[in-house]
């Protein structure tokens, strides 16, 4: 095979997905480049699962092919691939010619068939959801798809924790325009949010109305607390002290 055909099977893999013996079935029949959107076809004798596929092209990917076809029959092979048992070793020699190892450093190797698990990798990073992908790979269930032959890049797990939402921001300037900044909020249910109990410098406790807060380093009530609470006990369960022995409550 020329460089430039070679360059085309393994972008059309890389593409679509195809399998090597399904490549090898294509002509020039097998394209639809005319309209809007352009396809590839495989028919049901070639694909694994024997049944006939219609696969969307990208447009630029259909642009150039049409150079490539231009002077092929309707019924004309598009690749001379070698034979089965040669493709690895062709594949090799680009590889090696590129610069790419073969195998990885987890003893992973660089086949033919691990372009249709780059093109289920390819699809899922772009954000595509897995049901799709599963249709494109023409798998029969989504765990195929999903848990077989699609791979994790390198930096994925940092990338996906960066586009977490800032959970910091907004009560930080809310804090900053009310000079309260150096107040840590306890997180409490909304329904049970109460502006006095806060945090002070890794000290807990519970300020009153009239702004004044009871703090404690070890986490226990001390006879002071109890007796700045007994005066609004009774209007304000909140204000009750609790039990010898009980702790207020910490921030998770």
């Amino acid at each position: 095979m020329t460089g430039e055909a070679r360059y085309w099977l393994y972008r059309l893999a890389l593409e679509t997905g195809f399998r090597s013996g399904e490549l090898r079935s294509l002509t020039r029949a097998s394209f639809d480049l005319s309209g809007s959107e352009p396809t590839i076809n495989v028919e049901a004798a070639s694909a694994k699962n024997r049944k006939a596929a219609t696969l969307p092209l990208r447009s630029d990917t259909a642009s150039e092919l049409r150079a490539f076809l231009a002077n092929k029959l309707p019924t004309a092979k598009v690749f001379r691939m070698p034979r089965p048992e040669n493709v690895v070793v062709m594949l090799r020699g680009d590889l090696e010619a590129a610069g790419v190892p073969y195998a990885d450093e987890t003893g992973r190797v660089a086949d033919f068939h691990s372009l249709r698990s780059t093109f289920a990798s390819l699809l899922l990073r772009a954000g595509v959801d897995v049901r799709t992908a599963k249709e494109l790979m023409r798998h029969s269930t989504i765990a195929m798809t999903a848990d077989v032959y699609a791979c994790t890049f390198r930096g994925s797990l940092g990338e996906a924790v960066k586009r977490l939402p800032d959970l910091t921001r907004p009560w930080t300037e809310r804090a900053k325009a009310t000079g309260t900044d150096s107040v840590l909020p306890l997180c409490l249910p909304e329904n049970r949010t109460d502006p006095r109990i806060s945090v002070r410098g890794g000290s807990h406790g519970i300020a009153d109305d009239a702004g004044a807060q009871r703090t404690g380093n070890t986490g226990t009530y001390g006879d002071s607390e109890r007796v700045a609470a007994q005066g609004s006990a009774a209007s304000d369960p909140l204000e009750k002290p609790p039990p010898r022995g009980i702790e207020p409550l910490l921030p998770a």
